[in-house]
C-alpha cells in the first residue's frame, strides 16, 4: 500500500536519503506534486506492477521508490541517450543506497532479508528499466541508434510533466525545464 506523502517526506528527511535537489524542494514545499508523480514500487509499464509490493519484509520503501520514480520522470529531456543513461544509472544507484539506509534503520532481525530483497530489486533495475525510464519523454536525437522500439508516449501526460517542470524550476531555480524547439 502506498505510504502517505507526508510520511514519505518525514522519512526522506529524517534518514537523509540521497535525492536530487529539485525532488527535495518539491517534496518539502509541494508534496502533492510528488504524490502525483510517484506510484510506489514498480513500473506501470510492466505487467508485474500490480503484484510488486511497496514493502520489503514489512518495511514500506516508498521513501526510496518515490525518489526513484521522480528521477525516472525528471528531467523530462536529455540531449543524448548517454546523458539519459547516466541519469538512469544514478537513479538506480540511489534506489540501492536509499533502500539500504531504510533497511538499516529498521529492526536488526530483518536487516539481512531486507537488504537482500533491496539488492534483488536494484539488480532488476540495473538490468532493465529502460522502457520505464524513456516512457513519456521527448526522445533525444540519437535514440533510434540505440533502441529499436518506442516507449509509451502520451502528449497529455508529457504536457502535464512540462507543467510540473515549471513548478520544480520555481522551487529550485537551478533546475532547467525542457524547452521544446519550435
Amino acid at each position: 500500500m502506498k505510504m502517505a506523502i507526508e510520511k514519505v517526506r518525514a522519512e526522506t528527511l529524517r534518514l537523509k536519503l540521497h535525492c536530487p535537489p529539485g525532488y527535495l524542494a518539491v517534496l518539502d514545499r509541494r508534496p502533492d506534486v510528488v504524490d502525483h508523480v510517484a506510484n510506489g514500487v514498480g513500473s506501470e509499464t510492466s505487467w508485474t506492477y500490480h503484484i510488486t509490493p511497496d514493502t520489503v519484509w514489512g518495511l514500506n520503501i516508498n521513501p526510496t521508490s518515490h525518489c526513484h520514480d521522480w528521477m525516472y520522470t525528471f528531467p523530462l529531456y536529455f540531449p543524448s541517450v548517454a546523458l539519459g543513461l547516466a541519469w538512469k544509472h544514478l537513479a538506480d544507484r540511489y534506489f540501492g543506497l536509499n533502500g539500504h539506509i531504510q533497511a538499516k534503520d529498521g529492526t536488526w532481525l530483518l536487516q539481512g532479508p531486507r537488504t537482500r530483497r533491496i539488492n534483488a530489486y536494484a539488480a532488476i533495475l540495473s538490468a532493465g528499466g529502460s522502457e520505464a525510464f524513456w516512457a513519456q519523454k521527448p526522445l533525444p536525437p540519437d535514440y533510434n541508434f540505440f533502441y529499436s522500439s518506442r516507449p509509451d508516449y502520451d502528449h497529455k501526460v508529457v504536457a502535464r510533466f512540462m507543467e510540473i517542470e515549471q513548478i520544480i524550476h520555481s522551487l529550485c531555480p537551478e533546475y532547467r525545464p525542457y524547452q521544446p524547439s519550435i
